[in-house]
Parts: structure tokens; sequence; C-alpha cells
């Protein structure tokens, strides 16, 4: 790897991110997704080492930034696969497409309407592929002796923080809605897409799209909630607004303990108390919102919070025979 200073000015922007997928899509079009890959690759390929790693934080941004409730929303109502890892490949779909497909959808997610072909057309499988194979190349051609890979050189790499601001102010600024949605809302939320006569995903299809999803987010939070002695185990997305819906709803619970997929704590609430948070920012959001709730500003939110034990059901009758995945559920 370059030593430090080696690398001032080879750092991507979002422009230079943008001019490697318009030039490969402007080369097609290809016959099918493994022939783009492969033309992507192939531009991948002339940058440096460097280059690459932030390409692929850049992207991983933009994925971020996409993984919202009112996208999936939009594209469950548009027929795209949204189990397993198809949000995942629905939102790199979204960015091979360019800056402009993905932008309109940010902006309107019910643009979807207006995009031809089936939604078993909208996903992209060898996007990050694309970026992981141009670095091994990088890699034969400058380190062939050791055992790196693209994951293990950008573990604690960070973008510059000029960069990470530039692609987030970029970004259209829409108010996303909650993850209580379900499949009577997609009509007066996506009124384009449901009058194309495309099939809506019916209320079990919509429950497990929102488990699935709820399960891979970075975001999970456990829940336990100890009321006249029983106590009851929950999962929800851990923002301050989610917290504070959830709080507000199991405002008569004795004691209510918020902790991370690895159990270390979020927030411990005794009534309406806060009596331990170790994320101080955290506590102040939380609070600040949970505030206008106790003062009848706004009711609490609808919020998706489906027990742990649901969600251990769900698991196991996803998991296929012969494969052995464990999931601990308290």
């Amino acid at each position: 790897m370059p030593a430090d200073g080696e690398s001032e000015g080879l750092k991507l922007d979002r422009n230079m991110f943008w001019d490697v997928i318009d030039s490969t899509n402007a080369a097609g079009p290809y016959p099918d997704q493994e022939t783009w890959r492969c033309r992507m690759t192939a531009a991948l390929e002339k940058h440096t080492m460097e280059e690459i790693l932030d390409w692929q934080l850049i992207l991983e941004e933009y994925m971020q930034s996409a993984c919202r409730q009112d996208i999936l929303a939009a594209a469950a109502a548009r027929g795209v696969p949204c189990l397993g890892d198809g949000f995942s490949q629905f939102r790199a779909w979204l960015i091979a497409g360019g800056e402009e497909v993905y932008r309109n959808v940010l902006e309107e997610p019910d643009c979807l309407a207006d995009l031809p072909g089936n939604g078993d057309a909208f996903q992209f499988k060898g996007l990050t592929l694309a970026v992981y194979y141009a670095y091994e190349v990088q890699l034969f051609r400058n380190c062939p002796e050791e055992l790196r890979d693209l994951y293990s050189d950008l573990r604690g790499r960070t973008l510059d923080a000029g960069i990470l601001e530039d692609i987030r102010s970029g970004l259209p600024q829409r108010g996303d809605i909650t993850d209580g949605w379900n499949e009577r809302d997609l009509p007066t939320l996506f009124p384009r897409i449901c009058s194309r006569g495309h099939t809506l995903p019916d209320r079990e299809l919509v429950r497990q799209i929102k488990l699935n999803e709820l399960f891979q987010s970075p975001d999970q939070v456990h829940a336990f909630v100890e009321q006249d002695g029983g106590r009851n185990s929950y999962l929800l997305h851990g923002t301050p607004q989610n917290i504070a819906d959830f709080l507000a709803d199991h405002d008569l619970a004795d004691r209510v303990t918020l902790t991370d997929t690895s159990y270390e704590l979020i927030m411990s609430v005794s009534g309406s108390v806060i009596d331990q948070c170790p994320d101080k920012k955290m506590q102040e959001e939380v609070t600040h919102a949970l505030r206008s709730i106790q003062r009848g500003e706004r009711p609490p939110g609808s919020i998706f919070s489906p027990t742990m034990a649901e969600m251990a059901l769900w698991l196991q009758s996803e998991q296929e025979p012969g494969q052995g995945r464990m999931v601990q559920m308290m």
C-alpha cells in the first residue's frame, strides 16, 4: 500500500464515480449483465488501488442512501423481488443505471412506474463483483505475493470528509416514510405504480419483505419489555424516532431495555425516565422526539416491531434443507 501522503490527489469524488458507470453504459447496450460486469471491471482496472478502494466506499454510501422505507415499498409495489438479497440487488441496479436514474428514484420513488420491464429486471448482482475483480487485477500487478483482497484493505478506511459531505449534500432531500407501512398504503403512496396494473404484494409478502429487511439492517435493535411480571422481546430499527415511538407505545411498561445485536446496552428506560444511555447524542434525540409525543404535538408513529419469536420462526422457514444457519434469539 502507498505510504502516508502518497495517495493525495488520488481520492475519487462523486463525479469520477459516476463517470466510470457512464462510460461503461455508453459502450453498450450489452446482451446480459455479465457482459456489463466485465466491461465495468475493465474500466475500473484503469484506476489505482487507492482509487478503487474509494470507488467501493462511494458505492457503499450510495447503496446506504437508497436503503429507505419508501424505496423498499415502491420496489415491492413494482414487483421487484425484495426477499433475500433482492432489495440490495435492486439498489445496485439503480446505481448501475447511472446518476439520473438513481437520483430520480430517490427524489420520487413512484417514478418506477415509468421504467419498462418487469420487476425481476430491476436487479443487478454483479456490481460489487466488478469492483472486487478489478482490485484483484491490481493486486496481482502490484503485490502478487501478498494475501490480501478488496475487503481486507477496506478495513479502517473511510472517505475524505469533504467527499462524503459532497455526496450527501448532492442527494435529493426527501423525508422517508415510517417502517409501519403495509399493503393497504401502497395505492396512496405510489398512485402511478398502482395504476399500471402491476400485481401488488399481499399482506403476507409485505410482512416477509419487512422481516427480511429488518434482519439485514445494520441499525437493528433488540427491545426487552418488562411489564406486570412478564417479559417480551422485540426487534426494531434503531433510529431515534423509531425508539421514541416504541417507548411511547410501551409507556406502561415497568422497564424497557434496548441493546444492539451483540446485546450491548443502548438504552434502559424505567417508566418514562431514561436512566442509562451511553450515547448522549442518542439520548438527547430520543428525549426530544419522545417529549413531542408526550406533549400531544404528534401521535406515536406506526413502526414495525415484530417479536423475536416471530423473527425466529420466519428465519427457520427461510432456511433451506441442509443448511444449518444458527440464529440466537433471546
